[in-house]
């Protein structure tokens, strides 16, 4: 073996143990033995000035054994290995850390332009003549603003005046008695006296939108199930300007209750609300007092911390 400067002759068949592919030297005419040459890793972090000084930046090629000039394309070793990059010396440095932002900072930072929509909730009620849409009808409903939330402060409104009373023209004829018996509305009389369902549901559509004004109107109802497959089913039957909710845009208080209560679903019934989150509004079974007490709810449950009472 023979060492010359920074590269190492290694006689074909002789121990390799420097680790990289060497490359066939160039072939003679008289078909001398084939040589590898590479270069010693010598895992020293000092920079060999030797080295870097017989290196050419504008080919990009290792030198010859004498440090003279490149082998030219000719030769085996610069058709077989690839052009090496010039001799320069760069220092690469990790990108510069930045302090993350703690607590409400940190979820600003984050927040998208669709997180800067504010949700403006309905309370909404419903009296029905049956348990599902379309074989029965829904007779009235009630829509009441119960505030806005635009994802660091609830606003409760002053009092609850903005609301909407609508009762409605039946669209079948099938009923329930006990349903009527209930809330106590006159099917007959609705029969003649009842708005049409197309323009009821296309005016509730209008005044949501209008109370919304540019925020995202969510119902929210307790609990949802009930008065939102009633009024979602009439708004995309009825109304000409489809739902004002969407297909997703609600809120279910029992719910709410339960996670917040730390309660399970089945205990969290609104006959189970604690004392101080009840409205002081008693539960008539009309569409629109029921909406307003059930507003005062939304608003004490939103503002709740939570806890066992």
């Amino acid at each position: 073996m023979e060492q010359r400067g920074d590269l190492v002759d290694v006689a074909d068949g002789a121990n390799e143990q420097h680790g990289s592919v060497a490359a066939p030297a160039a072939l003679s005419g008289s078909q001398a033995p084939l040589r590898h040459r590479r270069r010693i890793d010598r895992g020293s972090p000092r920079v060999d000035e030797r080295w870097r000084a017989r290196c050419d930046p504008t080919a990009g090629r290792f030198p010859n054994d004498h440090g003279g000039t490149p082998r030219g394309p000719s030769s085996a070793w610069s058709a077989l290995v690839p052009r090496a990059p010039p001799c320069s010396l760069a220092v690469v440095m990790p990108p510069p850390r930045t302090t993350q932002p703690l607590g409400s900072q940190a979820r600003d930072a984050a927040r998208s332009p669709d997180s800067e929509r504010v949700d403006a909730y309905f309370s909404a009620d419903v009296e029905t003549d049956g348990p599902i849409p379309g074989p029965f009808s829904m007779l009235s409903l009630a829509l009441v603003y119960a505030g806005r939330y635009d994802g660091r402060r609830f606003e409760r409104p002053q009092n609850y005046d903005r609301t909407l009373y609508l009762e409605l023209r039946p669209i079948s004829e099938e009923f329930q008695a006990e349903a009527l018996r209930v809330n106590k509305l006159d099917r007959d009389r609705l029969l003649t006296e009842g708005r049409d369902p197309a323009s009821a549901m296309t005016d509730a559509s209008a005044w949501v939108r209008s109370i919304a004004g540019g925020d995202r109107p969510i119902l929210v109802a307790y609990p949802l199930s009930f008065d939102w497959s009633w009024l979602y089913w009439y708004f995309v039957r009825f109304s000409r300007q489809g739902s004002p909710f969407s297909h997703s845009g609600c809120f279910d208080m029992k719910t709410a209750f339960a996670v917040k209560g730390r309660l399970p679903v089945s205990a969290s019934g609104r006959s189970g609300l604690f004392p101080s989150l009840q409205s002081s509004r008693p539960h008539t079974h009309n569409a629109l007092d029921d909406a307003i007490e059930q507003a005062e709810i939304f608003a004490n449950l939103f503002e709740w911390s939570g806890g066992h009472g």
